[in-house]
Order: C-alpha cells, then structure tokens, then sequence
C-alpha cells in the first residue's frame, strides 16, 4: 500500500517516493502540446502547486539523466496512453514564481518581485541592468528565447496573494494591485516568445482582468473539460483511498452523491 503525503509540492518528489498520486497528465498533456495561455481558481490545499510543479518536471532540462522527464511520467497516462506520443526530450526554459510573498509595502513586493526574476536569471546564466520587476521579466523571457531557441513555460502561482492576504488593508492592497498590474504587463507583449503561460490563485480579481493586462488568459476555472486538473474526482477517491476510508466511501455512495455529481472536487491535500 503506497503512502499519502500532505506536505510536498514536488511532484518529482512524490514519484521517487512512490506516495499516491491522483493522475493529471492526461489534462497536463492536453496543455502543454497545444501550449497558450491559461488561468485557474481553486481554492486553498487543492493542488494548485502541485499542477504547476508538474508542468516543471515536464518541460525543465534535467540536471542529470536520473531526472530525465521519461523517468517520471512514464509509468502515468501520458506515459502510456497519450496519441500522439509524447516528446520528453522536449526541454523549455521555464520561469516559475509563487508571489506569496513579503508584502507589508508596495516597495516590498517589488523588491520581492525582481529578487525572484533576478535569480531565475542566474540560474540560467543570463543577466540584464533592469530594475524594475516588468522590465526584468521581459527582458528574461527575451533572453531565454534567444539563449534556448525555445519559446518560454512561465509558471505564476499564487497570483493574488500580496491583493488577497492584505484584506484588511484596502490602501496596501489596492497599491499591490497596482504593482502587480505592471508585472503583469510584461506578458501580453511577449506572448509571441512563450509556449506556454499558466497563473493560479485563489480569486478572480475583476480589477486585474479588467485592466486588459491578463485577460488574454483562458480562464479554466469553470471549463468542463478540465473540472478534474486539481482536487480529486470520487471515482479518483475511490480508485486512491478506498483501502483507507471505507466509511466515507460507503457513506458518499450510501446517500447517492456519486451519481448525482459526479464531477464534484474532493480537496486534495
């Protein structure tokens, strides 16, 4: 019996340790071949993370042949059943943030924001005098299409954090707000040098889409087709759990909640 862990976000990590895992490279593959860009809203403990660390592990250039791509899907439905095949050596330059950050001040989170850009930057090897969060995002995208000759997987998770952990503050997150509307404003101009572009949060900020500076994304939030890219499906439960609650399982069936919603999302972790 395969162990559950709670506490990774690594999907590398729960596959050498042989946890559970609910599949998703069905939903994953379907993204990553078409590439574009994308936007989810789930809520807290939902795999957001994890889905995103997923698409990483896909597309990041392994450190050593152990890591390879193949070693890691190959025993999941895009290892097995995905037509046409999918290419695992097809290695993309990948910029990936979460914006939970420190963000007590505007001048904080923009300070935040370009020490993240700055050591992606690094990590590749490429380095621009820019200051401003934006100008050092554009310019890494830039600099990593021409370095690679490949367009870019950017991978933003949590979004909306610095607006929606500073509630209480209308001043402060109305100022976040305007420092994440510039970051943002790097991307619609440079959808031409990214694959693939996929943000998650918790909210839908009608002032951050209706600026026109991410509405460009498909929101997936609600799509039919991708209900089950987070969370787990009963059936999902029932194929992972069902060995270790019985009851539950039972008492879901019991008072026919299957049949009646059989698209109804368990929280993952």
């Amino acid at each position: 019996m395969k162990d559950i862990q709670t506490n990774f976000q690594s999907f590398r990590n729960i596959v050498k340790g042989d946890f559970v895992y609910a599949d998703k490279t069905e939903s994953v593959y379907q993204l990553a071949a078409k590439g574009g860009a994308y936007f989810l809203s789930r809520p807290r403990r939902f795999g957001k993370s994890l889905l995103l660390n997923t698409f990483d592990a896909l597309f990041r250039e392994p450190a050593s042949p152990e890591d390879a791509p193949h070693n890691f899907f190959k025993n999941l439905w895009i290892g097995q059943k995905a037509t046409p095949a999918y290419d695992f050596t097809d290695y993309r330059p990948v910029i990936n943030l979460s914006l939970s950050l420190s963000c007590q001040s505007p001048q904080i989170l923009s300070d935040g924001l370009a020490q993240m850009i700055r050591g992606v930057a690094a990590s590749y090897g490429v380095e621009r005098d820019i200051t401003t969060p934006d100008g050092m995002l554009r310019s890494l995208i830039v600099d990593l299409k021409e370095k690679y000759q490949k367009k870019v997987v950017l991978l933003i998770d949590e979004y909306d954090d610095p607006i929606r952990s500073n509630f209480v503050d209308n001043d402060l997150a109305r100022a976040n707000l305007m420092v994440l509307k510039g970051f943002y404003s790097a991307l619609k101009p440079r959808e031409e040098d990214l694959h693939l572009v996929f943000l998650t949060g918790i909210t839908r900020y009608a002032l951050l889409w209706g600026s026109e500076v991410i509405n460009h994304l498909v929101d997936l939030t609600l799509s039919e087709e991708y209900a089950n890219i987070c969370g787990f499906t009963y059936e999902e439960f029932e194929n992972c759990f069902a060995d270790r609650f019985p009851q539950a399982l039972a008492s879901l069936k019991g008072k026919g909640t299957l049949e009646k919603t059989p698209q109804f999302q368990i929280c993952e972790r």
